[in-house]
């Protein structure tokens, strides 16, 4: 079981940090209500803290949605620390979906695709490269 616990607040220089606190077993069934909690953090924060210090352990899903967070908080000029695992933890082999055109699958058969795409998907907000 996973739990989620959300604080913020303001850095010296006015700017909103956000810190996202997972605790338990992050597995693929998590991957919704993470993308909806990632996303309102980066709409309204400049700074994410992703502390996964209490993360017992994860699967792919997780490894692919940290190298996601990574590139989209990369493209929104946004700043992203991940404290908890070394970074070299996650090991980022989607870079080519990343960045293909218009997010489009450069593999005919990679998790990664669906994944990109979801990750957005229904969401008010847009990308901007």
């Amino acid at each position: 079981m996973v739990a989620y616990t959300i604080s913020s607040a303001r850095n010296y220089d006015s700017s909103l940090r956000t810190t996202l606190h997972i605790e338990g077993a992050v597995t693929v069934a998590d991957w919704e209500r993470l993308r909806e909690l990632l996303i309102d953090v980066l709409k309204n924060s400049e700074q994410l803290v992703l502390n996964i210090e209490n993360v017992s352990e994860f699967d792919d899903s997780f490894n692919v949605l940290v190298c996601l967070l990574r590139r989209t908080v990369q493209l929104l000029s946004k700043r992203l620390t991940i404290v908890g695992k070394a970074a070299d933890t996650f090991s980022c082999i989607y870079e080519a979906a990343l960045h293909s055109d218009k997010h489009a699958c450069s593999y005919a058969t990679t998790s990664s695709c669906c994944i990109w795409d979801n990750l957005f998907t229904n969401s008010p907000y847009t990308l901007k490269q």
